[in-house]
């Protein structure tokens, strides 16, 4: 198989993946293929939304790196309480954490997340989340795993 073909192909799961997503205004970017390389552009409304794009094309099979050169609609620094808001509204998009057992704290850059989750790989990428918004200079991960109860 051709690359050529083999990134059109690509580049169609990837299509899917985001036009699925109603978190996702696809007709504010675009998508360009390179091997298993992805380049993404264009604008998102929050800083959220940006990474969430890029979590949901990471998740494609055969995609290895993606290159994030998406702008932020507003992307003024922020107070430690904006980071906060901004990593809790990762935190829901990206994961569908219940926001409710989650605590976020921001003092200086260096990010205190507290509480549960279900498990241990929302407590691990609810670390890494928190660590891609810019601002952010160290994440202590205090999550505790509390598996949800069948009912």
């Amino acid at each position: 198989m051709s690359s050529i073909r083999r990134d059109d192909e690509l580049a169609k799961r990837i299509e899917i993946a985001l036009h699925g997503n109603i978190a996702v205004d696809t007709g504010k970017i675009s998508v360009e293929v390179v091997g298993a390389d992805v380049f993404i552009r264009g604008l998102a409304n929050t800083l959220a939304e940006k990474i969430f794009i890029e979590e949901e094309i990471s998740a494609v099979p055969e995609v290895t790196k993606v290159i994030n050169d998406i702008e932020v609609h507003n992307s003024t620094p922020l107070s430690d309480i904006g980071i906060a808001g901004d990593i809790l509204q990762c935190l829901s998009l990206c994961l569908r954490l219940d926001l409710s057992a989650v605590f976020v704290k921001v003092c200086n850059g260096i990010v205190f997340l507290r509480g549960a989750v279900p498990t241990s790989y929302c407590r691990t990428r609810a670390g890494a989340l928190a660590g891609k918004i810019p601002q952010v200079v160290a994440v202590i991960n205090g999550l505790q795993v509390v598996p949800r109860q069948a009912g």
